[in-house]
Formats: C-alpha cells, sequence, structure tokens
C-alpha cells in the first residue's frame, strides 16, 4: 500500500488502518450501483460494499458466495423515498393500499424497508399492492438476485419503460426510490413526496423505534474469506 492511500484512509477511517497489517489494498471507487453489479457478476475484487437485503436474500436461499461484515458504510432513513405524481389524489401512505407501486428492485434496501413501514407503522397489506419492476430514470433495469415470492405477492417487471415514465403515464401510482428520481429533481412535472416532511416523521420513527436503517453491509469473497479468515477481523477492527 503506498503512503498516497494510507494517508487517505486514515482521513477517513483514522489511526483503524493500522489494523490492516498483513492487507495490501487497491482502493477502486466507483457509484455503488456499479460496485454492487460488477461484484455480484464476476466477483473481480475480495472486499466489497454490497447491498444488505440483497446480500440476506443470498443467505435466504442458501448460495451465498460471500460472507458479510458487521460494517456499514450507508444508513439512511427511507420515508422520503415515496414519489408521487403531482395531481394524485393518495394523500397518506394508508392510500397506497390497492395501488401499483414502481421499485427499480425488489431486494434493493431501501424497498425493503419501505415495505417494512408500509406493513408495520401504515397498516398497508404489501399482497394488496401491485408491484411494478423497472429502472428509476433508464429503462432495462433487471432485478439482481433470484428469489422466490410468498404467496399472494405480484410483481412484473417492465423493461421498456423507467419509473419515471410510468408514474407521468399513469402506469403506477407511486414510486419508491433510493435517490430522488429525475422527474423529480427536474423539477418540470410536479412530482412530489408522499411525506413532504419526512425529516420530521424520521425522527419521530427513531424515537420510537431506536432503528437507523442500515442500507450497505461491507463483505468479503467467500473463497478469500476461506482461505485467510483472519483477513475479516482485521478489517473490522479497521473499520
Amino acid at each position: 500500500m503506498d503512503a498516497l492511500v494510507i494517508k487517505d484512509l486514515r482521513k477517513v477511517y483514522g489511526n483503524g488502518v493500522e489494523a490492516l497489517k498483513g492487507i495490501d489494498l487497491t482502493v477502486l471507487n466507483h457509484p455503488f450501483e456499479t460496485i454492487a453489479y460488477r461484484f455480484l457478476a464476476t466477483q473481480e475484487w475480495e472486499i466489497s460494499e454490497f447491498s444488505l437485503a440483497t446480500y440476506c436474500t443470498f443467505l435466504a436461499e442458501g448460495n451465498s458466495p460471500m460472507i458479510g461484515l458487521p460494517v456499514f458504510p450507508s444508513r439512511v432513513f427511507r420515508h422520503g423515498s415515496i414519489y408521487l405524481a403531482k395531481d394524485s389524489p393518495i394523500k397518506s401512505a394508508a392510500d397506497l393500499k390497492g395501488k401499483r407501486i414502481g421499485i427499480p428492485q425488489w431486494t434493493q434496501t431501501a424497498v425493503t424497508y419501505v415495505r417494512g413501514w408500509l406493513q408495520h407503522d401504515a397498516q398497508v397489506p404489501l399482497t394488496s399492492i401491485d408491484w411494478i419492476q423497472a429502472g428509476v430514470n433508464d429503462a432495462g433495469r433487471k432485478e439482481m438476485a433470484r428469489f422466490d415470492l410468498p404467496a399472494g405477492y405480484r410483481l412484473t417487471s417492465v423493461q421498456d419503460k423507467s419509473l419515471g415514465q410510468l408514474l407521468l403515464d399513469g402506469g403506477i401510482d407511486a414510486m419508491i426510490s433510493a435517490r430522488p428520481p429525475d422527474v423529480f429533481l427536474n423539477g418540470k412535472h410536479g412530482v412530489k413526496r408522499l411525506i413532504p416532511n419526512y425529516r420530521e416523521q424520521e425522527k419521530q420513527y427513531f424515537l420510537k423505534t431506536g432503528i437507523f436503517p442500515i442500507m450497505h453491509v461491507v463483505v468479503m469473497r467467500r473463497d478469500a474469506y476461506e482461505a485467510n479468515r483472519w483477513i475479516a477481523r482485521n478489517l473490522l477492527e479497521a473499520f
């Protein structure tokens, strides 16, 4: 590891980098979607940031090619992640019962947390919803992991339109997105959040539950872990 990388790591992790004795890090910086898709497709590096919900999906299927460390690079509340069209008659989360909701992936962690909030806090039965999977801003996004939905759940993949376009066209009643979609950010279409005062609701949610939602986890490729298990402890101590 060269001095520059050590210096930069200390800015982020402090003296914890000393725990990386015996490990030469090559640090690659990419958008998270690129990291997750590339690691899942080819596992081209040994250690990666990854989606917590997708990792849990692999664990549930019993075929996980990676092991998780209790290191969480991203923790975000998701009350502000539900978007509606300009003239939507939907006024509250309870109004989402029986509606069509667009999602980028069923196993996206942000979507998983919103589903949990809808079911347990807003009392919206998840089986009452028609779930529509598509890319947020661009068409063609597909699920990262294979999974079997429980009986009663309806999930349809749309490959020729984005969620933003579906929302504007009336193809969906609402959409969930980890990042604000372009149709919201450009301000041209009047797209709005279901919960405008989401910051206040997030505070109240934390005070009530004590939960600060985990989005991402650090994982190790399973073969690298099995060959050198001490790496996991050194990484954990460094983080």
